[in-house]
């Protein structure tokens, strides 16, 4: 299970890293460095699964760990607080940064949505050890996150931002921080079903 924990941890650190426009610079640089730390475990004890992996799934496990990386190398680059005599200033006002920065965490919430859907079966087995709901609510559940997904992809201008366009602020980050964290919540559910259902799609070829 303690797997499994750390799984919770990095989806809860993911959504609240997600929700900069809210938090203190310092503490999103924190929470950063904490989602480091919990991705470098979580790869250690995942390893082995790697060997197991499909083409198409590595292919999505190596962007994601590329994205990661990225996002990493660019916050340290932009930090204000923790990092900040890391890297020069010239470097720190390089617009291409910023906007990697910024664009990459949006790719990458597809892509830890497919990276559940194909470890969705012991996810939900042990997700249902510690919050047994009934079936239905289960499913309205379900329907209410990727509802929210949906929204979430149309209000936050999710293909924008994956172009790198300049974007100030959106209709989502006008919403209060629980509403806010429940989109993004909610795009992580969607991409999540689509992983479940390209997975079995997989399988059948």
């Amino acid at each position: 299970m303690k797997k499994f924990y750390i799984d919770i941890v990095l989806i809860v650190m993911t959504v609240a890293v997600m929700n900069f426009h809210f938090l203190p610079k310092i503490l999103h640089e924190i929470i950063g460095v904490a989602l480091a730390v919990a991705l470098i475990v979580h790869i250690k004890w995942n390893l082995r699964a790697l060997r197991s992996l499909n083409k198409f799934y590595l292919a999505v496990d190596a962007l994601m760990f590329v994205g990661m990386t990225a996002v990493m190398i660019t916050g340290v680059i932009v930090s204000h607080h923790l990092f900040k005599s890391l890297a020069p200033m010239e470097l720190k006002r390089t617009i291409l940064v910023h906007q990697l920065h910024d664009a990459i965490p949006f790719a990458l919430l597809i892509l830890i949505g497919l990276h559940l859907g194909r470890n969705w079966l012991g996810f939900r087995q042990r997700l249902q050890k510690i919050f047994p709901l009934n079936p239905t609510v289960q499913k309205i559940f379900a329907v209410f996150l990727i509802g929210s997904g949906i929204v979430g992809v149309y209000m936050d201008q999710l293909i924008d931002r994956l172009l790198m366009h300049h974007i100030f602020g959106t209709a989502a980050t006008q919403l209060p921080l629980g509403l806010y964290a429940v989109l993004v919540l909610g795009m992580i559910a969607l991409f999540t079903a689509v992983g479940i259902f390209l997975d079995r799609a997989i399988k059948k070829i």
